[in-house]
């Protein structure tokens, strides 16, 4: 009797999305709109009165730093085909308001299907969402900042689509 040895290749998470992390150290496959994020891709590790944001890789998006809690705008990724098995992954950190400051996916007619904010805290978490339903269809990732009190900025790094 013979036994068969079984192999899995591990597969990195991939992802269509232009830009996802901000490693370019710009926006560059992103839209924006107002000032909340003119001068906000950073490769700061910490924020100056504590520490650390706990980024991946070099660089990330951090509200604050591209105006402070005033300013207001939003930040539109480049459309993405989803694939692999429909999660959506994504670091996120800055003020809790899910109003008027969060990250959306958003669907190609601007629909949003999933959206969260952060918690107060500079910190990053990892969100992760199921849309296994809009495998195969156009969709985006959307920043919104419109608070401008304490707390009035988000931030965002490392967004992983079509995980395999």
């Amino acid at each position: 009797m013979s036994s068969a040895l079984t192999t899995h290749q591990a597969v990195a998470a991939t992802t269509d999305l232009v830009n996802p992390g901000f490693e370019t150290g710009n926006l560059n496959g992103w839209t924006p709109t107002g000032t909340a994020f003119t001068g906000a891709v950073t490769s700061d590790a910490g924020w100056g009165w504590g520490c650390c944001f706990n980024q991946q890789g070099t660089y990330h998006l951090w509200g604050y730093k591209g105006g402070s809690d005033a300013a207001v705008g939003t930040l539109t990724s480049d459309a993405f085909t989803l694939s692999g098995t429909g999660m959506v992954s994504l670091l996120v950190s800055g003020g809790q308001d899910l109003n008027n400051l969060y990250v959306a996916l958003v669907a190609a007619d601007g629909t949003v299907l999933q959206k969260t904010t952060g918690t107060n805290d500079e910190a990053y978490r990892r969100v992760t969402w199921d849309a296994r339903d809009r495998i195969g269809q156009q969709l985006r990732i959307k920043v919104v900042d419109q608070a401008t009190g304490g707390w009035g900025h988000i931030n965002l790094d490392d967004v992983r689509t079509g995980l395999d």
